[in-house]
């Protein structure tokens, strides 16, 4: 599969008409049901990328569209039953440049199974990506470069995307540059932290509009600082939830262990999951590891990987990047929701 994603490869497909794959390409515009078609031309919130140059309306982009909107739901359902495949050796781990790896428990492999670079994973002339969280593509890419650039000294795992696999001559990778870091939370009152400390955010001007909220809590057990933090979806049928652990120790001002995952919901489930607070979640939905890191990591490192893992929530950004006048200790929901 393209690492471009469906919509830059079905536009080049569009733009090349020696392409293998023209005739189906072409055959698959035609064949867009007329109802889809009249949706795209009449919706105020997608009518704009059916716009010419001039300003009008055009049918031939919002048949594209459509071919864009269907193949992205295709891919995500064969990226979510690959992901949830339980036990065995799901997608990618059947590829022949893998076929001496063998995942843990939770599907991850070391970082340095592959030669990782910028443009993606390679091992055995094919390219590989991480798992992207997200329907999008480029999801995956913030926390990739993240992990690669980690100067603590930690034992990565990862979980390669089950579809993102390409040979290595020829292979194109997209990237896109953003400023992700982090600095400065208030790490004395995390120190002496004794009871939860909770916060739930509505997703601000920024953040991807298909998140309801996001849930953080820290929690002390024993010595060490416990941090979670899920991103909740709008639509279980939408996308996964975007979760993250990590264990601080407040003694050598590192953490321990730090994991991210997706987690998939039901519509009943999720139903559930928003009547709570994450620190109340018992075993709801399907989690899926994404990437997990064991050893030292210093409190710079963590706050870049943890805000690279929820790109596009610009929540958590500000919350690591401290740009906001916010107490976690203070939120409106530090007790639990009715």
């Amino acid at each position: 599969m393209s690492f471009l994603g469906a919509r830059y490869a079905l536009e080049d497909i569009g733009r090349d008409a020696g392409d293998p794959a023209r005739g189906a390409f072409d055959a698959a515009l035609s064949a867009v049901p007329a109802d889809d078609l009249e949706e795209w031309l009449t919706c105020p919130e997608r009518t704009w990328l059916a716009r010419s140059a001039d300003g009008r309306l055009d049918e031939g982009r919002a048949r594209l569209e459509v071919l864009i909107a269907a193949v992205g739901d295709r891919l995500y359902a064969r990226r979510t039953a690959a992901l949830c495949q339980p036990g065995g050796r799901p997608p990618p781990y059947h590829h022949p440049a893998l076929s001496d790896v063998v995942p843990d428990d939770d599907g991850l492999v070391p970082l340095n199974t592959f030669k990782a670079s910028p443009g993606g994973l390679r091992r055995g002339g094919f390219v590989f990506n991480l798992a992207v969280p997200l329907r999008a593509e480029n999801s995956g890419y913030p926390y990739r470069q993240a992990l690669i650039g980690l100067r603590s000294a930690c034992h990565i795992h990862v979980r390669p995307d089950p579809l993102m696999v390409a040979p290595e001559q020829g292979h194109r990778s997209m990237e896109q540059r953003m400023l992700v870091f982090g600095r400065g939370l208030d790490w004395d009152r995390l120190a002496v932290l004794e009871r939860e400390e909770t916060a739930r955010w509505l997703p601000d001007e920024s953040t991807s509009s298909d998140c309801a909220f996001t849930d953080l809590v820290w929690c002390r057990r024993g010595a060490e600082v416990h941090f979670e933090c899920e991103e909740v979806p709008r639509r279980a049928d939408q996308r996964p939830a975007r979760y993250f652990h990590a264990i601080y120790s407040p003694a050598a001002a590192v953490f321990r262990h730090a994991d991210a995952a997706v987690r998939f919901y039901t519509p009943s489930e999720l139903a559930v999951r928003d009547r709570q607070h994450l620190k109340d979640l018992g075993k709801v939905g399907r989690r899926v590891k994404l990437f997990r890191l064991d050893g030292d990591l210093d409190r710079a490192d963590w706050t870049t990987v943890l805000a690279s893992a929820f790109v596009w929530n610009n929540d958590i950004r500000r919350y690591v990047c401290m740009e906001r006048d916010f107490d976690a200790e203070w939120s409106s929901v530090h007790s639990r929701p009715t």
